[in-house]
């Protein structure tokens, strides 16, 4: 039996290393005064320096954790979401001719705006009663990836034409 088609990937996103600076900060300022300390002369309890190291070391690795964990797949027709290394949830919202989208709103605070990195926040669904949402945390140039999606939703939206006719059957 053979496996159906791959659908072309437009393009994978995942959440940017620019939004957890302060954690990088950190391990970096820990592992230079220990470095300070120790070309100075000074010895801290051996507990001491073996926790900062781990420290260090934990600032570095939550962050990369944090971004392998979730990624975000745009194809021609459906938006993918992928949690987990190992056991993996996967969700996927299509631009489906049936379903429409509410609202598209990106967000971004002061650093984010000159870090060029945000948040896409997505509602939407063919229940007014239970809409569905998204949110994009996050990525690099939001303004471009909301844009791709506005153009992804208009392009799968059906034309006047299509919708007269299963109006009609």
């Amino acid at each position: 039996m053979r496996a159906p088609d791959k659908e072309e990937v437009i393009l994978t996103l995942r959440k940017t290393r620019k939004a957890y600076i302060v954690e990088y900060s950190c391990g970096f300022v820990l592992l230079i005064l220990m470095g300070l300390l120790q070309w100075n002369g000074i010895n801290l309890r051996s507990g001491v320096d073996y926790f900062a190291i781990g420290l260090a070391f934990f600032s570095f690795a939550f962050p990369e954790y944090k971004r392998l964990v979730t990624k975000y797949t745009i194809t021609p027709s459906k938006f993918m979401v992928i949690y987990g290394l190992i056991k993996q949830t996967k969700l996927n919202f299509y631009f489906t001719p049936l379903g429409y989208v509410l609202n598209i709103n990106s967000r971004q605070n002061r650093v984010q705006r000159l870090l060029n990195y945000g948040t896409i926040y997505i509602s939407g669904g063919t229940d007014p009663n239970n809409f569905t949402n998204l949110e994009i945390k996050n990525i690099n140039r939001p303004h471009f990836v909301l844009q791709m999606i506005e153009d992804l939703i208009e392009k799968n939206r059906p034309k006047p034409m299509q919708m007269a006719a299963t109006e009609k059957k």
